[in-house]
């Protein structure tokens, strides 16, 4: 488990069970953890989540200009995440239209490999018959030449 998820984790709990400063002290080791994450979603997730604990966190205690600050932090972070979440998305589509269009392009090239073959094995057979035309045709002249001779 990433210390990022575990450390939200401690703070929810800690929060759930009216222990705001354990929660407090939880939610702030999240932000000091830097971006260990390969998902750049998971990331902004967690510090939006931690940032809207403290909010809530600091609001309780009776501070709401450090609440508002918390919570422009929070959205700020949600902001990220939903960009995030666009760009990840565009990246999607655009593997799957990429993904399609090879497929498409693999299905005609097969297509014409098949057209190919098929010219392929036609010319072999018409070289083939007629070059045994040519030799019925050969050997019938030599046998009635020889017939004549």
């Amino acid at each position: 488990m990433l210390p990022s998820v575990y450390y939200l984790a401690r703070a929810n709990v800690f929060n759930e069970t009216g222990r705001p400063d354990s929660a407090r002290y939880y939610a702030e080791k999240v932000l000091s953890t830097g971006n260990t994450y390969a998902n750049i979603d998971a990331y902004y997730s967690n510090r939006q989540k931690a940032y809207s604990l403290l909010s809530t966190i600091t609001a309780k205690q009776g501070n709401p200009a450090k609440a508002l600050e918390y919570m422009r932090h929070c959205l700020m972070y949600d902001d990220s995440l939903q960009e995030a979440r666009r760009v990840n998305d565009l990246r999607q589509l655009n593997a799957r239209y990429n993904y399609q269009f090879r497929e498409k392009e693999n299905r005609r090239l097969e297509d014409i490999t098949k057209q190919q073959e098929a010219r392929i094995i036609i010319l072999s057979a018409s070289i083939g018959f007629m070059s045994l035309f040519i030799l019925s045709a050969l050997i019938i002249y030599l046998l009635r030449k020889k017939q004549k001779a």
